[in-house]
């Protein structure tokens, strides 16, 4: 099961927000997201709505923007084996 923290949306600013995070719920159980995380990875620094960590692969930095049902959302890898 994906491990989503904080489990409540607290702090999600829109709709596209909050439909990501519900979005995410779905992601295989190996995922673990973070909510509203402060990044200081140099190219990155800053926060970011969502980081997606994966175990055998890769961590990603995630914005949702949008209105419900049209997300759009802007992804970047910020480490990938």
């Amino acid at each position: 099961m994906v491990r989503i923290f904080p489990e409540s949306p607290v702090g999600l600013r829109n709709s596209a927000e909050r439909e990501f995070y519900n979005a995410s719920k779905r992601l295989p159980g190996d995922w673990v997201v973070f909510a509203n995380v402060i990044t200081v990875v140099p190219q990155y620094e800053g926060e970011a709505d969502f980081v997606l960590a994966h175990p055998d692969t890769k961590i990603i930095r995630c914005g949702g923007q949008g209105r419900p049902g049209r997300l759009r959302s802007g992804c970047r890898h910020l480490v990938q084996h």
